[in-house]
């Protein structure tokens, strides 16, 4: 009987060594996972400053941009003005010529007639 006591002893300790280790791969596996996880998240916090600093940089090289933006302007605006300044105004025509102008017939360019424009019709002559 001593030998029977001995064999469940011995099936014993087996199973409890085998479950204190698999305990013990399953934390070292865990410890693994968490320095993953550590070395996911830095690298997330390097990526996240990466994207924050080229939106600051995109801000200002927009704001540049827009301060070019508004010199042009300016300058497109400041010549406009110094290119009809100088134009010649025009002088309007007074009152007495504009009477005189639509008291005149109007002016026929053609010499001769191309019977174009003719009072009795051409159907009616038929």
């Amino acid at each position: 009987m001593n030998w029977a006591l001995a064999i469940v002893c011995l099936l014993v300790g087996l199973g409890l060594g085998y479950l204190v280790g698999k305990r013990n791969q399953h934390k070292g596996n865990q410890d693994k996972l968490e320095q993953e996880l550590a070395q996911a998240r830095f690298e997330l916090e390097q990526q996240h400053q990466g994207i924050a600093d080229y939106f600051e940089r995109s801000k200002s090289q927009m704001a540049a941009l827009r301060g070019e933006m508004d010199k042009a302007q300016r300058l497109w605006q400041e010549s406009a003005q110094e290119l009809t300044s100088e134009a010649p105004v025009e002088a309007e025509p007074e009152q007495e010529e504009i009477s005189n102008v639509t008291s005149l017939p109007p002016n026929d360019y053609v010499q001769g007639s191309h019977g174009i424009i003719n009072q009795t019709s051409k159907v009616a002559n038929q």
